[in-house]
């Protein structure tokens, strides 16, 4: 008898527990939806500058315009009820490493004032207008009426960099790639050079956002045999891309050109080339002629490159020129 009277009594037993586990669960499920809810009902406004939740000033934002000889640009400052400045805004770039100032990576940035520290803004659906600016203080419980948040200002800025993940992911694949600028074929370095068209394809431009053809054109070093004009040898260096924005009057109103395509020699296209690595080595636009790996731009009086309207004459001059600075 006192065998079944235990054995029912750690049944009961395992009823109490697993229905205060139940409870439990319940009750803190209750807890997160009810904390969601309200923060979900806080209204976030700026008025005037007041930064406002549920009608409740927390701060207020000024936009600071810095303006010198070397410098036009503008931050937005925050301070605390207590008119302490606590927070900047910034709108910021970095330089490609391998197109440098070809091609700019911009990014958010909010900095702790009273520490120095700056981080990447961490909301991917961040944009810099006031009201964003204000949300973002307030949902990342980095600002209330009482000051600010020292647990999440540790969460999100002092433990974080100052790049975004993806920037960071973006800028050591460029780095790594740009080992390899000095790469050179083994081959005779005084054969002539020959540029062959290959293919025209579309994408997004090298250096910018927009749709572009990309028309790639093969370079080669060898010797012909002057009977036959056949190659007796013939070593790939490189290729160069020309990039020339999609319109309809050049391709149609189709994305994928005709890969036969070919800019016209007289259109503004922007030419790039680069190693067999891939790594871009110089480029030509606007009649203005550069090197990146050194950088250097030379002027349309320090080349030949404005009198010369055909693409691969063009890139055979740019060839020849890195074969004599020792970089292609």
């Amino acid at each position: 008898m006192g065998t079944i009277q235990s054995i029912m009594d750690i049944k009961i037993l395992k009823m109490n527990i697993y229905n205060l586990k139940t409870m439990s669960f319940k009750y803190i499920f209750f807890l997160l939806v009810t904390t969601c809810i309200s923060m979900q009902a806080q209204k976030v406004k700026v008025k005037k500058g007041d930064i406002l939740v549920d009608k409740v000033k927390v701060g207020h934002i000024e936009k600071i315009k810095v303006k010198n000889d070397s410098l036009n640009e503008a931050f937005y400052k925050i301070v605390d009820n207590s008119g302490r400045h606590v927070f900047n805004f910034r709108n910021e770039f970095i330089v490609s490493p391998l197109f440098l100032d070809d091609k700019k990576y911009f990014f958010h940035t909010i900095e702790y004032v009273i520490k120095g520290k700056r981080a990447a803004v961490q909301d991917p659906k961040y944009y810099p207008t006031e009201k964003q600016m204000a949300k973002y203080l307030i949902s990342s419980n980095l600002l209330d009426n009482d000051g600010v948040n020292d647990s999440a200002i540790e969460e999100f800025i002092i433990s974080k960099d100052i790049l975004p993940p993806n920037l960071q992911k973006i800028v050591k694949e460029e780095e790594e790639l740009k080992a390899y600028a000095s790469f050179k074929v083994d081959r005779l370095i005084s054969d002539p050079v020959f540029v062959f068209f290959d293919r025209t394809t579309s994408g997004t431009s090298a250096v910018s956002d927009g749709m572009v053809t990309k028309s790639r054109y093969n370079i080669f070093q060898g010797i012909k045999d002057p009977k036959t004009n056949e190659f007796i040898s013939k070593t790939f260096i490189g290729y160069a891309i020309a990039e020339d924005f999609i319109t309809s009057e050049k391709v149609g109103w189709s994305t994928n050109p005709p890969k036969d395509y070919r800019p016209n020699p007289k259109d503004n296209y922007k030419l790039i080339v680069y190693n067999i690595k891939g790594v871009p080595l110089a480029s030509y636009q606007f009649l203005t002629y550069k090197t990146y790996h050194p950088y250097e731009i030379f002027g349309p009086t320090k080349t030949d490159l404005r009198g010369i309207n055909s693409v691969e004459e063009r890139i055979k001059y740019i060839g020849g020129d890195l074969i004599e600075k020792n970089i292609l």
